[in-house]
């Protein structure tokens, strides 16, 4: 496992430590399930893949650099920018949402106001 420090912030790599819930920042691939959601919910930004599939809250979530799927119900209020392709299968919540850097695909109840690219 590699640990960074940026600024104030905490980084780490997939194997992660009981240090996990103070950090913002994931680095990797991540998938929310039911067993992990309250512990992923503070995270600022995934570096990777996230993929929920289980009902997540999100509130601080402003950046997935890789590809977005939500397969569950998901509440992503500050999320602005998803550097690859975004697949909705859940109701999602995604008001600040304002680029998607690939695919598009909407299979469900999505709010995307802002969605300009």
């Amino acid at each position: 496992m590699l640990i960074i420090v940026v600024l104030a912030n905490i980084r780490f790599e997939a194997g992660q430590t009981e240090l996990e819930m103070k950090m913002k920042v994931f680095e990797g691939n991540l998938e929310i399930t039911a067993k992990n959601a309250k512990k992923f919910a503070d995270l600022e930004e995934v570096t990777g893949d996230l993929d929920i599939g289980a009902a997540a809250q999100m509130p601080l979530l402003a950046t997935v650099g890789g590809r977005l799927d939500i397969s569950a119900a998901a509440q992503l209020p500050l999320l602005a920018t998803v550097g690859g392709d975004l697949y909705i299968r859940a109701a999602a919540q995604l008001p600040l949402l304002a680029t998607v850097g690939g695919r598009l695909d909407i299979g469900a109840a999505a709010q995307l106001p802002l969605l300009a690219t």
